[in-house]
Order: structure tokens, then C-alpha cells, then sequence
């Protein structure tokens, strides 16, 4: 940004806080709205600074200027507020606001006013001769200043942001044993997948303008110039001082904690991997991705991979960041776009797929995750439908038991649901590159190629269906059960799912409806088992399973093959349930009918429910 562009911003837009915003301070900027450029004080005298800095006007200048009219209007402000006490027209709001925006003047502009808080902090006028900048540094405050000039000399202004990075306490080679040199074998830490890459020209054009600025410059960032001076700096010991900081820099470590900076980033570059504070990690990751302390893409970003495997166990809030990063230098140097689809192995995590293949209650996934993928519009119900739905909590519930269940009687069924549902395609996309990185390098658009999964026409069909059978269900017509409904819209062939899924969930529930599905234990085959009539008596608890005449009671297989789970005449509900889910028959009925059955014949249940098991109350001694 041109210091005429921040003039204009603060002239018409300073009433709002943009350039404070612009600044990075969002609380003034806050304040600035609230108060509109704190009763428009704060505002002028941001425009008499922008005026002054965009003129070249000295330092020294814009300091007395600023204190001088902060204390004109903090003035003003504090007897207009304390002047309406007691008086009719005092508000207590007003008087509050025009109180804190005193405050904030005398803060910002006066107190703050050494170091400025803003983004002209930190000026260090520089003389420009011949296309280059002789930095003229002083060793005894941060706002170096130059005052010997000629008339015929431009003006070059070097801005850093304020960030309380002292020069006093610059280091001393002396006195923390701070030794110069290369320590550290590059090649050996290039990774081979990554041995191609070339640095983009437009970064070391850019570094190198940071670390000589013309006198057209408006913002220099002094991460740049310190990571350069330290890039080769390093200590053969050091003892671990804490330190953490948000956006971490070199410039806010203190002696001891860049002593420490330096030992351990030597030591993690010779394979050595000590623990330290996520802050160190950070600022050496923004060191890499920005060039700074090494030219080289190959050796940057096999670095920055290999400080991210080494950590992330330690501490998994760099999952969040390192990744990302990653991508987008190898984004930034053309290692995707230069890639065939067929290399691609990169697949994007997916919310859907992830809770189908780890979730054990597939029902109940959340209803925003599945709508990833789906959404209702892409039924088949009409738009009158579709606003009877939409926000439907009672829809939206049974949407995702349905969909999940359906998943599940896939997976029980030995189908692979991913293979089923998605197919994975590779996908090309821009995007900006390098997002919560504090570097002052302007990085171009990325081109990003990976493999993402997409869902296909059986998904679409499959959720279309439940979608119609979950509406049915929430909108069942008068007087019908919403289970009768489904079943006769099941019948006439409404729902294309599976029978199995259909039955583990609904049932007829009238006993004579030819219009209903048949029970599908009556087309199973039968009298292949019956019961020997002979051996049956008042006092007799046995029954006999032989072949099949006349004179016995005929067994269905399927009965059968039940009896044939109990184990001494006992049997476990929980396992006979699971057993009649998986036929789709409701355990008590399928009882019920069966006593029903037979009871005419033999003078007693077949079986019993008691708490927590069946008992058989036969007993079979031969069965064929």
C-alpha cells in the first residue's frame, strides 16, 4: 500500500476505523465506530498524521503535531462530558462514550505516542543515492531517525510495524556465544520427491527488495530483515526458555529465548528433535515458507514436512496449519500443475465418508453432514412438498435414521458403502495461498490438483428414496397410521429399496390384507418337519420331530431352524431378536402367531417370554 492510498483511505473512510483496522488493531477500529473517529477528534488528527507522512514531513514533526492536537481535543472532550452532569440534558450513553474516546486520545496519541501504535511507527529515514539505501540505525531508540539531508537528496522511509523489537537488546555475539557459519548439511535434509523443485523468481525479487528498499517503498517488514541476519547464526548450547506468543516472530524474543531459538533450530536441522514451545515452531515454519532463511523451494518445503512429522504428536494444533501450508508452496512452485491426474494421491477428507467408515451408530450421523452430499431439492417432491419440510426437526430426524440404517444394512451385508455411494475424481482449483502467515511478500493465486470424493447416481437414488418415505411418514394421509401407509405405498412399488431394509423397520400390522406384502414366512416351503401325535399326552412334555404323514403337525423350516437356537430349552432374547431383524419380523408377533398356531394341538405355548429369554417348552429328541 502507497502512502497516498492510506491517506485517502483515513480521509474518507478514517470516520469508520477502516485504516485502524488496516493497522491490525480491530479494537480501535471498533471504538472508532462506535464513536465515529472518537467524535471525529481521532479522525482529524489521523488525517493531519496520513497529511504529514505523505509529504515526507520529518518525525519529529508529526510527534509534536499529534500531541498537541490530542490534548486540544482530549480537552474538549472531557469538559463537554463532565460540563452536563447534573444538567437536564445530560445522557449517561453520551457521557460514557465521550469519556472513553478522551481516554483513547490521551492513550493512543499522547501516552502511545513514543512509539505511535500506529502504521507509520517506527520510521528510519534513509537517504537514497544511485537506486540504493544506506540505512542510517542509531543505538538508542527503536524510531531511528536521520535528520542530515540535502535538498537535493530524496527523501527513502523504511516503516516496520511497531512490535516492541528493542535494538538495545540486539544480540552480542560475546556476550551469548552467538557463532557465524553454515551448520547444517542441506542436501542431506532435501527430501528425493521434493529434490525438483525451483524457487519462484518473483520471491528472491522480492526478498532482495525487502532487504535493499528504494525510496518508493512504503512498508518494509523486518521479519524479513531479521531472519535474514540470523539465517546463519547459531549457538552450540543453550538451556530451553518458555516462550509463547500469537504470530510469533524473531523480533518478540527476548535474549535468552533467542538464544534458545538458534541452538534448537540448529539441533532440529542436524536430526536432533528436542522438545520446545509450538512458538519456536511457528516462527521457523514462517522462516521457511517466506525464503528468508533459505532460497531454496527443494530444501524449504521437505524442511517444513519433516518439522511438521516430528511435532504433530506433541502438539496436534499444527494439523491445523503445517498441511495447508505445505500444499501451498508446493502450489507456489508447480508441483500439481505439473502433475498427471494418475498421479494424484492426495484424497481431500471427507465428513460423510469418515462417520460411515468410523461410526458404529450410522443413524445417527449428523443431517448437515449427509446434506453435503444431498439435499432435498434433488428429489422428486414437488416445491409445496419441499416447504412442508424445510427446518422439519421431525423430518430431519427420521431422514437421518433412515439413511444411516440403510448404510448399515449395506455394511452388514458385506457392501462396500464407499464403493457403493461415492467415486473419487481429481479436481483443479486457485485459491490464495498462505493465509495467517505474518510475511509482507505478496504470494500469487495457487493451482491446486487432489482427488476428492464425490457422490454418485445409486447415493442420489438412495436418498431420493428415503427422502420420499420419510415425507410419507411425517405426512401420512387422515385416519391412516403412518405404517400402514408406507406399506401399501410399498406395496404398489412407491419405494425402490431393498425388501430386507424395508422389513426391519416396518410390518403390516392387519392380519387379513390381501393388498398388504404377504408375512414372508408364508412363502417359505413347509411339512418338511412335523410333530409325532402318538407321543403327545396330558402328562407328556416331549415332542417328537419326524417325517412328515398325516397323522402329525407340520412345522415350517423356518420355525424349525428357530427351534433350533435354544440350547436346553433356553434361548437369550437379545439373540433371538437379532435373529428376526435380520428376516424383518417383530420378535413378539412372530411368538404370539406361533402359539396361536399351535396351541389347538398341543395344549400349551410352543414358547414362552420370560425376562430376559425364551424358554422352549418342548422338548425334541429326534430331529431329521
Amino acid at each position: 500500500m502507497t502512502a497516498l492510498t492510506r491517506l485517502l483511505i483515513t480521509i474518507f473512510l478514517g470516520g469508520l476505523g477502516i485504516h485502524k483496522f488496516i493497522d491490525k488493531k480491530p479494537l480501535q477500529g471498533v471504538l472508532y465506530i462506535f464513536t465515529f473517529g472518537l467524535f471525529l477528534f481521532g479522525w482529524i488528527i489521523d488525517i493531519v498524521m496520513a497529511v504529514q507522512f505523505y509529504n515526507k514531513t520529518r518525525i519529529d514533526k508529526i510527534e509534536n503535531t499529534c500531541k498537541i492536537l490530542a490534548i486540544i481535543f482530549s480537552a474538549i472532550l472531557l469538559i463537554g462530558s463532565f460540563g452536563q452532569i447534573g444538567t437536564e440534558d445530560f445522557d449517561f450513553i453520551s457521557f460514557l462514550l465521550s469519556l472513553i474516546s478522551s481516554i483513547a486520545i490521551i492513550k493512543i496519541f499522547i501516552i502511545d505516542n513514543k512509539n505511535h501504535e500506529l502504521s507509520y511507527g517506527n520510521i528510519n529515514v534513509t537517504h537514497k543515492s544511485n537506486n540504493h539505501v544506506n540505512s542510517v540505525q542509531s543505538n538508542t531508540s527503536n524510531t531511528d531517525v536521520s535528520s542530515s539531508t540535502s535538498e537535493n537528496e530524496d527523501l527513502g522511509f523504511r516503516i516496520r510495524v511497531s512490535s516492541g523489537y528493542n535494538r538495545n537488546t540486539d544480540i552480542n555475539d560475546n556476550k551469548i556465544g552467538v557463532l557465524s557459519g553454515n551448520y547444517y548439511n542441506e542436501q542431506e535434509m532435501i527430501l528425493d520427491k521434493y529434490k525438483d523443485l525451483k524457487t519462484p523468481n518473483y520471491i528472491i525479487i522480492q526478498i532482495n527488495e525487502q532487504l535493499n528498499p528504494t525510496g518508493s517503498m512504503y512498508y518494509v517488514d523486518d521479519m524479513v530483515e531479521l531472519s535474514n541476519k540470523y539465517k546463519d547464526k547459531y549457538v552450540e548450547s543453550a538451556d530451553f526458555y518458555p516462550f509463547s506468543s500469537y504470530w510469533a516472530q524473531i523480533r518478540d524474543l527476548n535474549e535468552y529465548q533467542l538464544k534458545w531459538y538458534l541452538f534448537w533450530r540448529k539441533e532440529f536441522l542436524n536430526g536432533h528433535i528436542l522438545d520446545t514451545d509450538i512458538s519456536y515452531i511457528f516462527i521457523f515454519s514462517y522462516e521457511l515458507i517466506c525464503y528468508t532463511f533459505n532460497q531454496n523451494a527443494a530444501f524449504n518445503v521437505s524442511v517444513l514436512e519433516k518439522l511438521y512429522n516430528s511435532y504433530k504428536e506433541l502438539f496436534p494444533k499444527l494439523s491445523n496449519y503445517l498441511p495447508e501450508w505445505i500444499d501451498d508452496m508446493l502450489s507456489e512452485v508447480g508441483y500439481f500443475f505439473n502433475k498427471n491426474d494418475n498421479e494424484i494421491d492426495n484424497v481431500e477428507e471427507d465428513m460423510l465418508v469418515n462417520s460411515l467408515t468410523s461410526m458404529s451408530d450410522l443413524d445417527k450421523i449428523n443431517i448437515n453432514i449427509w446434506r453435503k452430499h444431498y439435499n432435498e431439492n434433488k428429489s422428486e417432491l414437488t416445491n409445496k412438498q419441499l416447504s412442508l419440510i424445510y427446518g422439519n426437526q421431525k423430518f430431519n430426524n427420521r431422514l437421518k435414521k433412515y439413511a444411516g440404517s440403510l448404510a448399515k444394512y449395506y455394511i452388514d451385508n458385506k457392501i462396500d458403502i464407499v464403493k457403493k455411494w461415492f467415486e473419487i475424481k481429481v479436481v483443479t482449483e486457485k485459491k490464495s495461498l498462505f493465509n495467517s502467515v505474518p510475511c509482507s511478500l505478496e504470494r500469487r493465486e495457487g493451482t491446486f490438483k487432489y482427488k476428492k470424493f464425490f457422490s454418485n447416481s445409486v447415493f442420489e437414488h438412495d436418498l431420493n428414496q428415503i427422502t420420499k418415505l420419510c415425507f410419507d411418514l411425517v405426512f401420512p394421509p387422515d385416519n391412516v397410521s403412518e405404517n400402514d401407509y408406507v406399506i401399501n405405498q410399498y406395496s404398489e412399488g412407491k419405494y425402490e429399496l431393498p425388501e430386507e431394509f424395508f422389513y426391519m423397520y416396518f410390518k403390516r400390522k392387519t392380519k387379513k390384507d390381501d393388498s398388504l406384502p404377504s408375512n414372508k414366512e408364508d412363502t417359505l416351503p413347509k411339512k418338511e418337519f412335523s410333530i409325532d401325535m402318538n407321543v403327545v399326552s396330558d402328562n407328556s412334555k416331549k415332542i417328537d420331530f419326524v417325517k412328515s404323514n398325516s397323522k402329525k403337525i407340520d412345522f415350517s423350516e423356518d420355525e424349525i431352524d428357530f427351534f433350533k437356537l435354544f440350547e436346553d430349552s433356553v434361548l437369550e432374547k437379545r439373540k433371538a431378536q437379532q435373529y428376526f431383524i435380520k428376516k424383518g419380523v417383530m420378535l413378539n408377533a412372530y411368538i404370539t402367531k406361533l402359539n396361536e398356531k399351535y396351541y389347538s394341538s398341543i395344549n400349551k405355548e410352543v414358547v414362552s417370554i420370560e425376562d430376559d429369554v425364551l424358554r422352549l417348552n418342548i422338548e425334541t429328541e429326534e430331529i431329521i
